[in-house]
This record gives C-alpha cells, structure tokens and sequence, in this order.
C-alpha cells in the first residue's frame, strides 16, 4: 500500500519524502503548504463580500482561521497541528464519510423523508408541518489528498441534521463539520491580523 501511495505521489510531481503515508491509502496526503483542507460557512443572514469564518489546514499541519470583522473573533490566527493530529483529523473525517459523500443521493433521502411525512400525515388526518430557516448558512468542505478531491456545499446543514435525524449521510456530515469548526477555536490559535 506504501508503495502505490509513492507511485502515485511520484505520479503527481510531490516528491516521496514529503507525502504521509496513512493506514487508509486515501487519506495520504503531501506533507508541505499545500492546502489539504477548507471549510467555510457562509452565513445566510450577511450580505457582505467577507460572509463568514474559514478554516485551512495544511499538509505540514499550518492551520489558518478567519473571522469576518463583524464577528466576536474578528480578525486571522494561527496554530499547527501536530502531524498525528492532522492525520486523526482526516481519519475521523473518512470515519464520517466525508469523503464519500454523495449530495444528490443526500438530497433524496431529504424528499424521500418529506414525502414519508406527508403521507404519514395524511393518513393521520392532519396537516405535514414543516421547519424552514429563510437565512440558514451554507457549509463548504473541500478536502485535497493524493487520492481525493472532494468538495461539498451544503446549506442549512445544522438544521437538516436537526430536521432529519434518521439520514445518516446528513448526521454525519453535520458532526465532520463541528469537528472542523472545534479546530477553528483551539485555544493555541495566535492573532497573526
């Protein structure tokens, strides 16, 4: 496995000693600046161009946060993730499956569950209510390893989660994006800005 992860990180023009080889062939990612994680939250209710928090990880584990200015925590920080952490981090994402998720086959598990509630309610005799967020936030996680892309939009995830706990790809996802966000406020974080 060690070898196919070399393979391919020759493949790819990163040299052999700066790609970490992980258990899950999938999660070896290169070990210098590349970025090999983003996350950004756009807050529905803000019409600004700067319209939420971001988060990138690097392969060397550099982790750069961004607050907008109009939030508590305005302003850039810094950390490093030791390379464990980094690697735990990833895994635990995999462990989510983040980088399996499928949005159209989530989507429809969400009109599949909708329909199921009507019906329900129908037979019931009663009206199907429904929770809608006019301003919920849309979740980005791009996640950039030697065998992986993967980039996911999302909007209203923490309310789909709510909404619809019997989805697990949805429960799931919601629970990658807190781990993400819980790295957005460690506590060694430096203001660079």
């Amino acid at each position: 496995m060690k070898l196919v992860a070399l393979v391919l990180a020759a493949l790819a023009g990163v040299p052999a000693a700066r790609v970490v080889l992980a258990a899950d062939a999938r999660l070896a990612h290169s070990e210098d600046a590349t970025v090999v994680l983003t996350y950004a939250e756009t807050l529905g209710e803000i019409g600004e161009a700067d319209a939420g928090p971001s988060l990138r990880i690097h392969g060397d584990g550099r982790i750069d946060v961004h607050y907008p200015p109009y939030m508590k925590r305005a302003g850039d920080y810094a950390a490093r993730l030791e390379r464990a952490e980094l690697d735990a981090l990833l895994g635990s994402l995999a462990d989510k499956g983040v980088l399996d998720f499928d949005a159209e086959t989530a989507h429809r598990g969400k009109r599949q569950a909708d329909l199921s509630r009507r019906q329900v309610a129908a037979q019931e005799g009663r009206p199907a209510t429904f929770n809608v967020v006019s301003d919920a936030s849309t979740s980005t996680i791009e996640i950039h390893l030697q065998g992986v892309e993967k980039k996911i939009v999302w909007h209203g995830l923490r309310e789909d989660a709510r909404e619809y706990p019997e989805l697990p790809a949805i429960r799931h996802l919601a629970a990658a994006e807190q781990e993400i966000r819980a790295v957005m406020e460690r506590h060694d974080l430096a203001k660079t800005r």
